[in-house]
């Protein structure tokens, strides 16, 4: 499987450009697919599971993951294989670095929930067995989007730095990571006429916007350090091959 991830501020357009791809990798018969859907359908044959499965994620997409009433039994069956897998490809660490994220956060508890439950989600993804070769997993609100989760007014890129550096050491990385560097004003903009999801705040916006260029300069010196790690090791497997040739 190959993993995509769209990184950028909020209001940068990865929605816009997520809905972009869909339409042109789809216009080639490339399979592609959102990586929580793909979960959603990983775990059962069933074509009538399968079903009542996708109205589970549009419940999850619009309202959260937990249910306790209305899909009950799905919730409940996706959340034991989940758990399974945390407990399977020992995840508790990672878990447990991005609650430190989620601790910085300016969302209420049952915000804090539904990260929480996303996150896990987007996690396993990365250790499904790989079913299907050719397909694509894409998300634009994926693991490392997630550090822009820090957003609170008395945050400061020196004390949270630390933590972000652990959590972007522990997650894994995507096949391709497209980052949208886009000016802060047009990020204002763009934000601010949209229904849902995050607002800039009128009398702090440069300062958090301030705040996520710095992050976004964290995870592109991660990106490049596990780059260059990768390719480290690939390169070690060939010096050894030829060695024992």
């Amino acid at each position: 499987m190959n993993f995509i991830e769209i990184i950028g501020f909020p209001g940068a357009g990865k929605t816009y450009l997520l809905k972009k791809i869909f339409g042109e990798l789809n216009k080639k018969n490339i399979n592609i697919v959102r990586n929580d859907k793909y979960l959603f359908n990983y775990f059962t044959k069933n074509f009538v599971n399968k079903i009542i499965l996708n109205y589970f994620y549009e419940y999850k997409i619009k309202k959260k993951f937990y249910s306790k009433y209305i899909f009950s039994k799905q919730y409940q069956f996706l959340s034991n294989n989940i758990n399974l897998i945390i407990k399977k490809k020992k995840l508790s660490n990672v878990i447990r670095i991005f609650k430190k994220i989620l601790q910085k956060s300016k969302l209420n508890m049952m915000g804090k929930e539904r990260a929480l439950d996303n996150f896990k989600i987007d996690l396993c993804t990365f250790f499904l067995d790989t079913r299907v070769e050719r397909q694509t997993l894409i998300n634009d609100e994926g693991l490392f989007q997630k550090i822009f989760l820090i957003y609170k007014k008395k945050n400061n890129h020196k004390d949270i730095k630390k933590i972000i550096n652990e959590y972007l050491k522990v997650i894994p990385t995507p096949d391709l990571v497209i980052l949208l560097d886009v000016n802060k004003d047009i990020c204002f903009e763009r934000a601010s006429s949209r229904k849902g999801g995050f607002i800039y705040e009128k009398n702090n916006k440069n300062e958090i916007f301030g705040l996520f260029s710095k992050i976004m300069r964290d995870i592109k010196k991660i990106l490049i350090k596990k780059k260059k790690k990768k390719k480290k090791i690939k390169k070690n497997k060939i010096n050894n091959k030829n060695k024992i040739n």
